[in-house]
C-alpha cells in the first residue's frame, strides 16, 4: 500500500508542476470574425506538432478570455503567419514508407482545424500539420477549403523464382485538381510544371508563385520567410546520467532463523548509473525502450529475540550492507507538454531488472540472556543472503529540457545460497540527460 501511494503522489505532483509549467503565453495578435471584423489583443493558441485547433483571445483593456474554435471565426494573426478556420477533410492512410498497406482507397474524414496559410488571393494555398507528422495540403474553390488529395499504398508484382514483391504506387489526384484550378493560366511551360509536382510545401508554393509571375499578379497575402515544416529533432537514442535515493525493505522468507524472524525496517541507500533511451519511430517517437546501467548501494539492520529454552533469549543484532550491479529494461512513454520548444514532458514506465551483488559486508552479534542476565557475547560474519534480484518497476515522472525527476516502485525476489527473500525499493532518481 505504501508503494502505491508513494506512485499516485508522484503521478499528482508530476501533473501539477506540468501544469504550473505550461501556463498558456500570449502573443500580439488579431481575430478577424465571420462579419469581417477585427478583434485586436493577445492570442494564445496549441501549436505542437500539428496545426492549432483553439484560439484564446484576450482583450487587451478588459483582460476577458474568450476561446474561438475552428469553425467559429474565420481568421486569426500571429506574428508566425495567418491561419484560417473550418471544418475540412483530412486524409488518414498511413504516410510512412513502412507502413504502407494494400488499400488504395482514399481514408477521408472530417474535423475542423486552423489551417496555415501559405499562399492567399485569387488561388490560395494552405498547409495542415497533423500530431503524427502528416502534413496535408488544401486550395480555396467554391467558397470552401477542398484537399488536395495524394496517397502511396502497395501493389505485388511477380519476381523471379515464382516470389512476389512489392511495389509502391502513388495516387496523385491533386495533380488534376490543380490541373483545372489553374486552367486560366494557358502557359505551356506553367502546365508542364504542374504534372511534375511533388506533394509538398516547397514544390507547391513554388508553382503558385509562378502562377502569380505569368499573369503579372500578386497574391493578398504571403507567408514571408517561410520557416521549415514544425519536426521535433530527436537523435537516434538518449544517454543520460542517472543519480538516485533508494529507500529498500527487506523479508527474508528462508535461511538461518534469525534472518527469516528479524523484521529489518525500511533504509536508505543511493544508485548512480547510465540510462539509454531509443525511441520507436514507429510510434512517432512517443514510445521508448529504455535500458539502465547502475551501481546500487543499500544497507538494512534488524534486531530480533529468539527464545532458546525458557530461561535462555537469544537477542540478535545483524547488519547487511550490499553493493551490487544492476542491469533494467523499460517501455517508456512520453507525453509533450505546451509546445515543441518548451520540452517539457509527462512519462511512465514499467519493466524489469537483474541485479548481481558485487560486495557485501554482513555481521551479527548474538547476547544470550539466562534468567534476564547478560551471559555470552558471540560476534561474526555470516554468508551474503541476497545474490542476485529480479524485480518489477513501475515509475513516473516528469523531464525538463535535459533534466528528468522519476518516481520508482520496484516489486522483486533476492535469492542465495543461504536465503530467499523478497525486495521492496521506493527510488527518487534524477538525470542529466547527455548531449542533445
Amino acid at each position: 500500500m505504501f508503494l502505491y501511494r508513494c506512485l499516485t503522489i508522484c503521478l499528482f505532483a508530476a501533473c501539477s508542476t506540468s501544469l504550473c509549467l505550461s501556463q498558456v503565453k500570449f502573443i500580439p495578435g488579431k481575430i478577424i470574425t465571420f462579419s469581417q471584423d477585427t478583434l485586436v489583443g493577445e492570442l494564445d493558441y496549441l501549436n505542437k506538432s500539428g496545426n492549432p485547433t483553439f484560439v484564446t483571445f484576450k482583450n487587451s483593456q478588459t483582460g476577458e478570455l474568450t476561446t474561438y474554435k475552428p469553425h467559429e471565426v474565420k481568421a486569426f494573426l500571429v506574428e508566425e503567419g495567418k491561419f484560417v478556420g473550418g471544418i475540412i477533410e483530412i486524409e488518414k492512410s498511413p504516410y510512412r514508407d513502412m507502413d504502407f498497406n494494400y488499400d488504395a482507397n482514399f481514408q477521408v474524414v472530417q474535423d475542423t482545424f486552423f489551417l496555415s496559410t501559405l499562399i492567399e488571393g485569387s488561388k490560395s494555398l494552405y498547409s495542415l500539420n497533423l500530431p503524427n507528422g502528416k502534413q496535408l495540403f488544401y486550395i480555396f474553390r467554391n467558397g470552401a477549403y477542398e484537399l488536395l488529395y495524394q496517397k502511396k499504398y502497395l501493389i505485388s508484382m511477380p519476381g523471379g523464382a515464382g516470389n512476389t514483391r512489392e511495389i509502391i504506387r502513388e495516387n496523385k489526384k491533386y495533380i488534376g485538381q490543380l490541373t483545372t484550378y489553374f486552367q486560366d493560366c494557358k502557359n505551356a511551360y506553367f502546365k508542364r510544371k504542374i504534372n511534375e509536382l511533388t506533394y509538398n510545401r516547397t514544390s507547391l508554393r513554388k508553382i503558385f508563385e509562378s502562377y502569380y509571375n505569368f499573369l503579372s499578379s500578386t497574391p493578398t497575402f504571403k507567408q514571408e520567410n517561410l520557416p521549415p515544416a514544425k519536426q521535433v529533432k530527436r537523435s537516434r537514442y538518449r544517454t543520460s546520467i542517472l543519480l538516485g535515493y533508494v529507500n529498500s525493505k527487506i523479508q527474508f522468507t528462508s535461511g538461518e532463523e534469525f534472518l527469516k524472524e528479524t523484521d529489518y525496517p525500511r533504509q536508505g541507500g543511493f544508485l548512480i548509473g547510465l540510462g539509454f533511451d531509443v525511441p520507436l519511430k514507429r510510434y512517432d517517437n512517443k514510445w521508448f525502450i529504455n535500458s539502465e546501467l547502475s551501481i546500487l548501494t543499500y544497507s538494512h539492520d534488524g534486531f530480533v529475540i529468539l527464545p532458546v529454552s525458557e530461561s535462555i533469549e537469544n537477542h540478535v543484532t545483524s547488519d547487511i550492507s550490499i553493493t551490487a550491479i544492476k542491469v533494467g529494461s523499460m517501455m517508456r512513454r512520453r507525453i509533450t507538454l505546451g509546445s515543441e520548444e518548451s520540452l517539457t514532458t509527462l512519462f511512465w514506465n514499467g519493466g524489469a531488472s537483474f541485479a548481481a551483488t558485487v560486495g557485501s559486508s554482513n555481521t551479527n552479534m548474538e547476547e544470550f540472556y539466562v534468567f534476564g542476565n547478560r551471559n555470552i557475547i558471540r560476534e561474526g560474519e555470516f554468508e551474503g543472503p541476497v545474490q542476485f534480484n529480479l524485480s518489477l518497476l513501475a515509475g513516473a515522472g516528469i523531464s525538463l529540457n535535459k533534466f528528468m525527476f522519476e518516481l520508482r516502485a520496484e516489486f522483486g525476489r533476492g535469492s542465495s545460497r543461504l536465503a530467499n527473500s523478497s525486495l521492496q525499493r521506493i527510488s527518487l532518481i534524477g538525470t542529466l540527460r547527455v548531449g542533445r
